[in-house]
């Protein structure tokens, strides 16, 4: 039988000393998901502006932006190491 000191933690103790429960949880999904809109919007924005000058039509700036997204991805994903 294994003896329970004062630092010793409860079979099934999750508890990591932060924060818990459903509100705390939420934070960070609100907070990402508000970068994540913002970073789009940004993106979207300076899309626009960059080919605008050049003459191509919003439905040219929405399809290329399509388009190179996930070759950007495939890119971002294999210069990460491992």
């Amino acid at each position: 039988m294994a003896s329970e000191g004062a630092g010793a933690v409860a079979e099934g103790d999750l508890s990591t000393g932060g924060p818990t429960g459903l509100p705390a949880q939420l934070g960070p999904i609100a907070v990402g998901l508000v970068l994540l809109v913002g970073g789009s919007e940004a993106i979207v924005s300076a899309a626009v502006a960059f080919a605008r000058p050049l003459g191509l039509s919003d439905v040219a700036i929405g399809l290329t932006s399509l388009r190179l997204a996930p070759h950007c991805l495939r890119r971002q994903r294999r210069s990460q190491p491992l």
